[in-house]
């Protein structure tokens, strides 16, 4: 049985993104909503209010261990598309210098024909290559998971 939250360990969210997931129009995916609860936590979660939060399709696709990659291409697309929640952009439309500094933030080479993502906040004229690295997110999010579960495990054993 789960014990309870940790306190004061927390994630600002917007407003705006909590109405609509109470609303009655609220037709979010279980996947979309782990994306959205992702980038959230990994935007804003860490304060750190200088960076834009950039991921792709394979950081989710790790991070939710979903193997088909359409899943997540598809949850992405309407997050974008048709929700406006993300902003995407072409790696090829980024000049080489921004590319080359995600490419090492990201550790690793990027397809002219992959997109990025992030959050479509407002008035954010941030630069895509002023980002944080969503690897060491995705490693404290399964040290999250991990602890979480072994609580879990631990409340049902007594």
């Amino acid at each position: 049985m789960f014990k309870g939250f940790e306190s004061p360990n927390y994630t600002q969210i917007p407003n705006e993104y909590l109405e609509y997931t109470f609303s009655h129009e609220c037709d979010l995916t279980k996947v979309e909503m782990q994306i959205m609860n992702y980038i959230m936590r990994s935007t804003f979660g860490w304060q750190k209010s200088e960076y834009s939060f950039v991921c792709s399709v394979s950081d989710i696709q790790v991070l939710l261990n979903i193997q088909k990659r359409q899943v997540i291409t598809n949850a992405m697309s309407r997050l974008t598309e048709e929700k406006k929640f993300l902003e995407k952009k072409l790696v090829g439309d980024l000049p080489q210098e921004s590319r080359t500094r995600i490419e090492a933030q990201l550790k690793k080479k990027l397809k002219a024909n992959q997109f990025l993502y992030r959050l479509n906040i407002i008035d954010n004229h941030m630069p895509w290559d002023v980002s944080i690295d969503p690897t060491s997110k995705i490693t404290d999010m399964n040290e999250r998971k991990e602890s979480f579960n072994d609580k879990g495990k631990r409340a049902k054993s007594n």
